[in-house]
């Protein structure tokens, strides 16, 4: 449930245009691609985090839950919108 949150604090974003909410938006994405995700760009273990840089020690049948992938796909194509980047793309 937490993407969902940061996808929320997106779209207010863009209808109020409240700094700090796409200021956390893009640091939720920063913390999760840079140090919660795989190589292939899926994140989490039935949908928890661990502890940062520590992935790999989580791997199990439900690794990469596809709500979190789904959900942090959408939460970049509004970071993307906003600002397109090579590194939003290339996550994409």
């Amino acid at each position: 449930t937490q993407v969902p949150k940061l996808i929320g604090l997106a779209r207010i974003h863009e209808l109020t245009g409240d700094a700090g909410d796409a200021t956390a938006a893009r640091f939720f994405w920063e913390r999760v691609t840079g140090h919660h995700s795989y190589v292939i760009g899926g994140n989490a273990d039935r949908e928890y985090f661990s502890a940062p840089d520590s992935i790999a020690q989580h791997i199990t049948d439900q690794t990469c839950e596809h709500c979190n992938t789904y959900n942090m796909l959408k939460l970049t194509s509004h970071l993307f919108a906003w600002q397109p980047n090579g590194v939003l793309f290339d996550y994409y």
